[in-house]
């Protein structure tokens, strides 16, 4: 009779622990393997309200290889970190994640179903018939390994309870990234009771009006966005509900053909509240920034921002750039923190120096707007400075001579508001007006000479170049050459005067043509001492002359008629 009381005692003791659990899932972590093994640990989430029932130190695990009829378990541990988790959004819900693990060997190469149960579900769920009288069935599957690949591990899954204000489409993440990089499917399925002994799961009977298609009722609504990992959901009614996700990994082979690796499930707990009209404030941008050339904008807010499509298009967010123009739009989001404040956004196309605007939409007579938790908009705006390339000088760095003249030209030269020039050993004897090229007149021989270029921006920043420079004594007889142009003012041809004959024999003298503004109009090798400007427009332009070592041999402002 006191054995008969005792067992009694023990199953009325889980009983009251059982009526307890909200929900749980499993998980589970590749150890090592071995011949023809594989050791794996695994772990089970068991949420607990707070209602005052102690958990076990331990529970009971049933698993199974696929296809056989033998049922084994172990007793998993509980650990000793548990999670405390807090509802927010005016939920007064709370639990306890309680964590049990057991790490076990199992044969390489094959399948096996785990499974664990118990009654019964809290009375407080909506969706449910009869929920402290329905019992809890969690399961998951594992593919030890496959011939091409020996590791394998589940999905992680962030322990939440999910709350959100009525008649608002909110997205919950589902899981994180596989761990393994395995591609995932997600379906919503009916809830699960059953026998965990017999690993053989039944549906569970949902409340009038809820099913597994419309497991929260048939006005409202409930997606996947699996590019995201997330569940989408909205009621239109108060209610606390539970939501089944299968998860399915899939790996490709040597031939390219993809093989499930795992099944997980996923029960989520949601509670629905009333609208939060005194607690309306917005989430706002902490930083926001990009470089120049990417497709990407690194954004930081004060709250965190979920991702599913609808919340990233050039509707909901709108950005302009440095000319006004709204071509360039955002059209998608990664997460680089797993709390969702911070976040990658893609672009459809690259980023270009100056200032741009990001701007999220403020319209809140419509759905045009990113929520965060709560049902909290994002709405805000920021202005950001793209910034340029660093300027880089161009130009010969040796076998100069001296006394003489080099033309140098800047890289990147469009996007700076000013350039300052420092020397040694020579000196800046022309600028163009927008930067884009200079002059240097070498004062002495046998000596280095450094040239250094230091760019400001609109922003206030700025960027810098040095160039060192071999120069050398007296070279050779270009730099004596008493050389004019002729006519000037000219219309269709420009003479180059003051060679001799024997100077022009075997040389290659180049000239280039600019603007009043410094952009080259035309460059080419010199013949026959000729230059044609008939192609040039009617105005004022300056010829510069070169030898191959790019020694100026002339400058020359000339009227074209």
């Amino acid at each position: 009779m006191k054995n008969i009381f005792s067992l009694i005692l023990i199953l009325v003791t889980l009983n009251a622990n059982a009526s307890h659990l909200v929900s749980g899932n499993f998980t589970y972590e590749y150890v090592s393997s071995g011949p023809g093994t594989r050791t794996y640990q695994i772990h089970l989430d068991l949420y607990r309200d707070n209602t005052g029932i102690t958990m076990p130190t331990s529970v009971t695990v049933f698993y199974q290889q696929a296809n056989s009829t033998t049922t084994n378990s172990f007793n998993a541990s509980l650990n000793t970190s548990i999670n405390a988790l807090t509802a927010n959004c005016g939920s007064s819900m709370a639990a306890e994640v309680h964590r049990y693990s057991y790490t076990i060997t199992l044969p390489a190469g094959k399948v096996y179903n785990f499974s664990f149960s118990t009654c019964c579900k809290p009375s407080s769920i909506n969706n449910i018939a009869n929920p402290s009288s329905q019992g809890t069935y969690i399961t998951t599957s594992l593919v030890t390994s496959r011939y091409f690949r020996s590791y394998n591990n589940s999905v992680l899954m962030e322990p939440s309870l999910n709350s959100v204000p009525i008649n608002i489409k909110m997205p919950f993440e589902i899981c994180k990234p596989d761990p393994d990089g395995d591609s995932l499917s997600f379906q919503i399925i009916p809830l699960f009771d059953g026998d965990a002994s017999t690993l053989t799961p039944t549906n569970i009977t949902y409340a009038p009006g809820y099913n597994s298609s419309n497991p929260l009722d048939t006005n409202s609504t409930v997606e996947i966005d699996t590019a995201n990992r997330m569940l989408l959901v909205r009621s239109s009614t108060q209610k606390t509900a539970l939501i089944n996700v299968r998860i399915i990994e899939w790996a490709k082979d040597t031939t390219n053909a993809y093989k499930i690796m795992g099944v997980s499930y996923r029960e989520m707990y949601f509670s629905f509240t009333s609208p939060l009209w005194n607690n309306p404030y917005n989430i706002t941008i902490d930083s926001l920034g990009g470089i120049q050339g990417k497709d990407s904008l690194n954004l930081i807010v004060t709250a965190a921002i979920y991702p599913y499509s609808e919340n990233f298009d050039s509707t909901d967010l709108v950005l302009i750039d440095p000319v006004g123009d709204t071509s360039v739009f955002i059209n998608g989001a990664s997460y680089v923190s797993s709390n969702y404040k911070e976040l990658h956004l893609s672009l459809t196309d690259t980023l270009k120096p100056g200032y741009w605007t990001l701007y999220a939409n403020n319209d809140w007579s419509d759905s045009s707007a990113v929520y965060g938790l709560c049902g909290r908009k994002f709405l805000d705006s920021s202005i950001f400075y793209v910034s340029p390339p660093s300027i880089k000088i161009q130009g010969p760095s040796d076998s100069l001579y001296a006394p003489g003249t080099t033309t140098y030209s800047v890289k990147n030269y469009e996007y700076v508001d000013s350039v300052v020039f420092n020397t040694t050993n020579c000196t800046i004897i022309y600028t163009a007006n927008n930067f884009s090229n200079f002059d240097v007149s070498w004062s002495g021989g046998n000596a280095t000479s450094t040239i250094q270029a230091i760019a400001y921006y609109p922003d206030g920043s700025q960027s810098a170049d040095l160039l060192s420079v071999d120069v050398f004594g007296i070279g050779v007889n270009e730099n004596e050459l008493e050389l004019d142009i002729f006519p000037n003012p000219v219309s269709e041809l420009l003479l180059v005067c003051g060679f001799k004959e024997s100077e022009l024999k075997d040389r290659e003298y180049r000239y280039i043509i600019h603007n009043v503004s410094g952009t080259i109009i035309s460059e080419d090798l010199l013949e026959d001492n000729v230059i044609i400007t008939s192609c040039l427009s009617s105005g004022q332009y300056f010829l510069t002359l070169v030898n191959r070592r790019d020694q100026i041999l002339l400058r020359k402002s000339f009227i074209k008629l």
